[in-house]
């Protein structure tokens, strides 16, 4: 029954959601309010997953976000983020394992965002964040953008087949990658999958500030989990 009234929620959309009353004021649809929780990551955080819950460290956008079996995992969140409510550290490393249940890839997370925006349309080309995608777009690419995933001027690459170059090979379905992003100097972003360095982004006007402070992990459509989330200070 939860299942069914969430998809005729869904279907009325956003504005009528609220007036039906389908969205509450905590999960999903929690108000845009600044968090009230939104502790600074001064020292290494880390989260396994571990629990029954996605627990009180996260502001979710869709009913799609939920553990389990130890990780966190979302299937349709549609641009419907999990953000951590912990503000991020203008120097910072992320690192994270992740897959994805099929061959389609498109594996996606957000930093330096506001912590509780989602995409209004079917593109989202509304972020407030950098957005790092791997495999995206039924695993064509692997791309890093600027409050826009289809920024004409985004970092991408097109994934091939060659072995000479197994970082850019697609993603295979069921195989856990370990990613780490780290932005240094306040506006260098690097970007590296299973050790292999694919993105450098110096960004001449660098998200950072209120608005730009949360780390959000996304999903379009292809069942995709997480695990083994760390955050360091640089």
């Amino acid at each position: 029954m939860a299942n069914r009234a969430f998809a005729v929620c869904w279907h009325l959309g956003l504005s009528a959601a609220w007036l039906f009353g389908c969205v509450p004021q905590d999960g999903w649809g929690e108000s845009a309010a600044e968090p009230s929780n939104a502790a600074p990551v001064n020292a290494p955080w880390t989260d396994n997953y571990d629990r029954s819950n996605v627990g009180p460290s996260y502001r979710a956008t869709s009913s799609a976000w939920h553990l389990e079996q130890g990780r966190l995992c979302a299937h349709g969140s549609r641009n419907h983020p999990l953000w951590l409510l912990h503000t991020l550290p203008e120097n910072v490393r992320i690192q994270f394992d992740a897959e994805s249940a099929t061959a389609e890839g498109d594996i996606k997370v957000e930093l330096f965002g506001d912590g509780q925006s989602f995409a209004q349309t079917t593109a989202y080309t509304g972020a407030t964040s950098y957005l790092v995608i791997f495999g995206g777009w039924r695993n064509q690419f692997h791309v890093l953008s600027r409050l826009n995933e289809h920024d004409p001027q985004r970092l991408e690459e097109r994934l091939a087949q060659s072995a000479s170059q197994p970082q850019l090979r697609p993603l295979r379905a069921r195989q856990s990658y370990h990613f780490k992003i780290e932005r240094s100097a306040g506006k260098t972003l690097q970007v590296w999958l299973d050790g292999a360095l694919l993105f450098t982004f110096t960004d001449s006007d660098p998200l950072r500030g209120k608005g730009h402070q949360y780390f959000g992990f996304n999903n379009w459509e292809a069942p995709v989990c997480f695990d083994n989330l760390t955050i360091t200070p640089l």
